[in-house]
């Protein structure tokens, strides 16, 4: 469909410069690569990335005690038969080995966590390069309906003292020249309202306008293509796992920690005895009985909360595989639709009307206007549905997740680029 394009795509660029001259005098461009690079400096990705690396940087290993008292006790009152003890709250050994496994998953569950993050804000951002575009297209194009019409209302003005003049003609021209106006005020207001997201997600003051299109891809690009349904493990399952990960890992920690044998250790100066040189030490220690009641309740909040977990899990795998089935029917559907729109296009008749007339300078300027007008109008219905193509296509790379796997390019390219995060 971007044949039909060619013919206005430097028109198209000078447009959007004026509209972005016309609504701000201070203004930034950049391409479609470079704004899809740019996801790496996110506020949200760079938060993300702080949060592992402080996980994988704390200190995270449990001490070898709990806590270290010194005691003091005296027998009547009497300072020379003052007692002395150090006690020591050791925490459990097994509860130290614990731990390490328990930090590791919570920095694979941060990791898969930043994954998803990183993700959504990649296809935002595909999102608005793709709106950008078809706002652009839609500039030009409504703005060539409107040249027709003016043309047409001017021809029909010339007759309007004719005894055939068709008043009703005039009214409805003028309409559609109304709604013309109105359609490319609305597509100028769409594109300043993507630049302004455009900043914002850059983090800059000034409205952003993307300014390159030349090798973006077009239906005949992606008409194409097959897809299959990914094999993987998706990005949201993955995720869910780990959290049933670190839910696992929690557990076993507070149970180790329960399960501690030895309660403490303690030495003990009780001061001289009466023979000389003999002094009064003693050394102790505390041991747990094994009493596991205190674990029931522990073991079942956590029975719950894995329940819930398991069921999202489930939800997530359910998900991913209807996600793609329904994205990939979509898909064949837009396709269909574009290929039969497409062929009418080409062989109507007012197509072949208009290569008539070309070589025939007796035909009346208004017949073929009108002629030129319809199928004007035609390609501006093409081009809509190209782009509800090309936003499919998103989509299923979306749902199969190939849109996120490294290497990482531009995939609204014709060619590819790598993004250089």
């Amino acid at each position: 469909m971007h044949k039909l394009l060619i013919t206005y795509k430097a028109v198209k660029n000078i447009a959007i410069l004026l509209v972005c001259m016309s609504s701000s005098t201070m203004f930034a461009q950049i391409t479609s690569t470079e704004f899809l690079q740019s996801v790496s400096q996110s506020s949200y990705v760079q938060l993300d990335e702080a949060k592992s690396e402080f996980l994988n940087t704390a200190n995270y290993r449990l001490p070898l005690f709990k806590n270290i008292q010194l005691r003091s006790e005296s027998r009547d009152f009497l300072l020379n038969r003052q007692e002395y003890a150090v006690r020591a709250k050791p925490n459990s050994f097994n509860a130290l080995f614990k731990q390490k496994a328990l930090q590791q998953s919570k920095i694979d569950k941060q990791q898969a966590e930043n994954q998803l993050r990183f993700n959504k804000i990649l296809k935002g951002r595909y999102t608005i390069i793709l709106q950008h575009a078809a706002q652009l297209d839609l500039v030009t194009l409504y703005q060539k309906r409107k040249e027709q019409l003016e043309k047409k209302m001017q021809l029909l003005e010339l007759k309007v003292y004719d005894t055939d003049f068709n008043v009703e003609d005039l009214i409805h021209t003028e309409a559609q020249i109304k709604d013309a106006t109105l359609k490319i005020t609305q597509a100028k207001e769409k594109i300043q309202e993507l630049a302004l997201h455009s900043a914002y997600e850059l983090q800059l003051d000034q409205p952003v306008y993307l300014n390159d299109f030349k090798d973006l891809i077009d239906a005949q690009d992606v008409i194409a293509l097959k897809f299959e349904q990914a094999t993987i493990t998706s990005q949201k399952v993955n995720y869910v796992q780990k959290k049933l990960s670190v839910l696992e890992q929690e557990l076993k920690v507070d149970l180790a920690e329960d399960r501690q044998l030895i309660d403490f250790v303690q030495a003990k100066y009780g001061g001289k005895k009466n023979t000389f040189f003999d002094e009064n030490f003693s050394i102790g220690i505390g041991i747990n009985l094994p009493f596991f009641g205190n674990q029931r309740q522990k073991k079942n909040e956590y029975q719950l909360k894995k329940l819930d977990e398991q069921q999202s899990l489930i939800a997530a795998k359910e998900e991913f595989q209807f996600n793609q089935i329904h994205q990939f029917q979509k898909f064949e559907n837009l396709k269909k639709q574009y290929l039969n729109r497409s062929s009418q296009l080409e062989n109507s008749s007012i197509t072949k009307l208009l290569e008539l007339y070309k070589n025939s300078p007796d035909v009346p300027a208004m017949r073929i206007l009108k002629l030129e007008i319809i199928q004007h109008k035609n390609k501006i219905e093409l081009v809509k549905l190209e782009y509800e193509l090309l936003e499919s296509y998103l989509y299923v790379l979306d749902a199969t997740e190939e849109l996120y796997q490294a290497p990482l390019v531009n995939h609204l390219s014709r060619f590819k680029v790598p993004l250089q995060l």
